[in-house]
């Protein structure tokens, strides 16, 4: 149950629903939602049709939630607690620079920072060159040809020989 706090700020600041939606929603009951999809070219940790996942997207990307960060960074732990033991980089997919400073961060680096996981680094080791329209704006083809030239391997970071 909601405070009166709670209340009256919801009430003056009305909360998108996707961030109302994971009140009281704990990591181990979002964890639930966990269900690895392997498809060719990648993984997915849980599918975005998953009401409550979609919510916790929507919420970290849109509207700068710390706890919808967490809870997504909880299903990364979860994945990499199923994988065999060794030294892991996780690299964010950088946002262009002006999409960055309109959005005020990096929601993907957001998630990987907050998962705490033995022997994992997150390194921003790849770079956005290239503006490139919102994914979300376009048509499947569209999105699979979009990044295409739009990243570049960062030259000022050195990969240690044990992780090459």
């Amino acid at each position: 149950m909601l405070d009166s706090y709670t209340q009256l700020l919801d009430l003056i600041f009305p909360p998108h629903p996707s961030v109302k939606k994971l009140r009281g929603v704990t990591p181990p009951m979002f964890n639930c939602h966990y269900d690895l999809i392997q498809t060719p070219f990648a993984y997915a940790l849980s599918s975005y049709q998953d009401e409550l996942v979609n919510a916790a997207i929507t919420a970290n990307k849109f509207h700068n939630s710390k706890a919808a960060a967490h809870l997504l960074a909880g299903l990364l732990h979860t994945y990499l607690a199923s994988l065999p033991h060794k030294k892991t980089w996780l690299v964010p997919i950088p946002l262009s620079a002006k999409r960055e400073r309109e959005r005020g961060f990096n929601q993907v680096q957001r998630v990987l920072e907050l998962v705490n996981y033995p022997d994992t680094t997150v390194t921003s080791l790849i770079k956005k060159v290239k503006e490139t329209p919102p994914q979300t704006a376009l048509g499947r083809q569209e999105r699979l040809n979009n990044p295409k030239g739009a990243f570049v391997i960062r030259k000022d970071v050195t990969i240690p020989k044990n992780h090459r």
